[in-house]
């Protein structure tokens, strides 16, 4: 569920900044304000997602973060060239707002589940799995885009870019966001299917 929820998250990561540069036509200073959305989201609500875990545990706290990733995704799959930057940032603060409340509880619930000796192996595949959801979830975006503009422009890269391709950038950035929520999908199934990782008393 780690993996797939940062690879959701690096969709959003490389693709919107080229939708609000090329589409939206935003000067380089706006589009860090609209980005910030998303870390910030993360930053404020990170401590009460922690709070929540020990109240409620993961599988629902996760889980349910990683539904507001789900919708998080559909919304951006829905933008269209007129969206305005609250549009996008309110979209990204919901993305970030679903990241955080999945993060702290799913690395809390995989520790708690194993013992002291192994709490340094835990954590090192916890590292793995986020950086390999973030390597795979580039990839996928750029491979996704890159196809699905390719097709529709004849063959055109993203370089090649002229504001008459402006629908096909937007049809190729929503079936990539669409394929993103697929990821979120599976990612809520399975920290549904999570087990009991209560940690046992010595």
């Amino acid at each position: 569920s780690s993996t797939l929820s940062f690879s959701v998250l690096f969709f959003a990561l490389i693709l919107i900044p080229f939708y609000l540069d090329r589409v939206a036509g935003l000067a380089p200073d706006r589009i860090g304000y609209v980005m910030m959305s998303l870390p910030l989201s993360v930053f404020l609500v990170s401590p009460a997602a922690g709070l929540l875990h020990d109240r409620l545990g993961a599988r629902i706290v996760a889980t349910g973060g990683l539904c507001c990733c789900l919708l998080g995704t559909l919304l951006l799959s829905g933008l269209s060239a007129a969206s305005s930057p609250l549009a996008v940032a309110l979209r990204l603060a919901l993305l970030g707002f679903g990241q955080a409340m999945f993060l702290s509880p799913n690395s809390a619930s995989a520790l708690a589940g194993v013992s002291d000796d192994q709490a340094g192996v835990t954590a090192s595949l916890l590292a793995t799995a986020r950086n390999f959801g973030m390597l795979s979830g580039t990839a996928l975006a750029g491979l996704s885009f890159a196809l699905h503009f390719g097709a529709a422009t004849g063959g055109l890269d993203l370089k090649d870019f002229v504001p008459a391709h402006v629908p096909e950038f937007m049809q190729a950035m929503s079936r990539s966001f669409l394929y993103a929520s697929v990821l979120s999908a599976l990612a809520v199934t399975a920290s549904l299917l999570r087990g009991n990782t209560a940690r046992q008393p010595d």
